[in-house]
């Protein structure tokens, strides 16, 4: 899917029944006016979108103000993977590539690996290898077995491999 502002791509997980994951890319925006400059050269309206598209503004003398002095950059576009319900998959890695935040199943816990493939799930810690080998920035476990009451283990086990990782939970809100 694809429209003017963000595109989604369907990634090929490893479980029982076909199943995929999700990767939603923004696009690029153009950089953002400086409104201080702007004022200051006396910039028409009818120049901004020009300037935004990085033409640079002539003055009536003739003095070129570069497009570069009028803007600063947008900030980067943002990417967010969604990979629920499946097996330890290092092929995902390719496709989620260094995205801003990860959810990845965690069904499991590493002493419980024998369950995990035997179901085609992960372990907290299969989830933080990919995160630490995909090089994201955030990653969030979810899709926990109803075995475990604490999940705190969760936690402890994929933050020993990959630091910067959260536990989903109902409600959770994240700023990408």
């Amino acid at each position: 899917m694809e429209d003017h502002s963000v595109s989604v791509c369907s990634i090929p997980l490893r479980h029982r029944i076909p199943a995929c994951g999700y990767l939603f890319s923004e696009k690029p925006r153009e950089p953002h006016i400086l409104r201080e400059m702007a004022d200051f050269y006396h910039i028409p309206v009818r120049e901004l979108a020009g300037i935004k598209q990085g033409k640079d503004f002539v003055r009536e003398d003739g003095t070129v103000v570069p497009h570069t002095r009028l803007t600063r950059p947008a900030d980067p576009p943002g990417r967010y993977a969604y990979c629920s319900d499946t097996a330890f998959a290092p092929s995902i890695i390719p496709y989620i590539k260094g995205v801003d935040c990860l959810y990845h199943e965690s069904t499991f816990l590493e002493r419980d690996l024998p369950r995990a493939v035997d179901t085609f799930h992960s372990t907290a810690r299969q989830a933080a290898e990919i995160a630490s080998q995909a090089g994201v920035r955030q990653l969030v476990l979810g899709h926990y077995s109803a075995r475990y009451d604490d999940l705190t283990a969760f936690l402890e086990e994929a933050s020993a491999v990959f630091p910067q990782v959260i536990l989903s939970e109902e409600g959770l809100i994240i700023n990408l």
